[in-house]
């Protein structure tokens, strides 16, 4: 049992280090980009403000969680464990919103223009900044309530409603309180993934029917820009489809 939660411990301190490294590279390579370039692209946009929430994903859950495996304990006060668990669950919703909404924009993107009533890049392009200041609105507003039952860790033997962190306690005062929480997170959570799984199986009509069309495209510059959209499509189809797995995963495992 002791290898077994040492191999766990090691998975989850080498997963910490990757995220951390990971998303300063992805920022870090954006901001030469803007520096060169001195412009975004939308989906760079959308692509940096994921790369953050992840970064503040691994900074409030899997730092401190680090820190507690190899034996940092009682390390946060009440207030400090507040302010990180609504920053964690903050960025987590803004991960997950922010992939649901490169996906959709990835699907407005390579729709052709004769689909009138799927082809919505001028709106996606026109209210992009509403859809950024409703993403983070939505991911506060939605984890705002779990400040209210979060406490520094101690002695939980006759606590029965608790969220052990290790680093921190989420204790409830009652079952009402951590199914409310617990399945608002829950619906949230599985509308964004039934979102972006449609976005993600349209991408894939779209990408099968161009295959089926690219030999009688006479237009070789527009050949290479479909290539070009279909390549950017399919990185975002794969980037996808790990977010859903692993958050449709993580709502079966809480339903469970």
């Amino acid at each position: 049992m002791e290898a077994y939660a040492l191999l766990l411990e090691l998975i989850f301190f080498f997963t910490t280090i990757v995220g951390l490294s990971g998303n300063l590279t992805v920022l870090f390579t954006l901001l030469r980009i803007v520096y060169g370039a001195y412009t975004f692209m939308k989906a760079e946009v959308i692509l940096s403000h994921l790369a953050w929430a992840n970064l503040l994903v691994c900074l409030t859950q899997g730092v401190p969680h680090s820190l507690y495996v190899i034996g940092v304990r009682y390390l946060f006060t009440d207030v400090m464990c507040k302010i990180l668990l609504f920053v964690f669950r903050t960025s987590r919703a803004l991960a997950i919103m922010f992939t649901c909404l490169l996906s959709c924009f990835q699907c407005t993107t390579i729709t052709q223009n004769t689909e009138k009533w799927l082809n919505m890049k001028f709106l996606t392009q026109k209210y992009m900044l509403l859809f950024f200041i409703a993403v983070y609105v939505v991911s506060m507003v939605t984890s705002a309530n779990l400040t209210m039952f979060t406490v520094g860790s101690r002695n939980i033997t006759a606590l029965k409603y608790t969220f052990n962190l290790g680093y921190c306690l989420v204790i409830y005062p009652d079952q009402l309180s951590i199914q409310g929480v617990g399945f608002g997170i829950f619906g949230r959570d599985l509308m964004i993934v039934f979102i972006m799984a449609t976005a993600s199986t349209y991408i894939l009509l779209i990408l099968h029917r161009h295959g089926k069309q690219v030999a009688v495209i006479r237009n070789a510059q527009n050949n290479k820009e479909r290539n070009a959209e279909a390549q950017a499509a399919k990185t975002v189809v794969t980037l996808v489809i790990v977010y859903v797995t692993l958050f449709g995963l993580d709502c079966l495992i809480w339903f469970y």
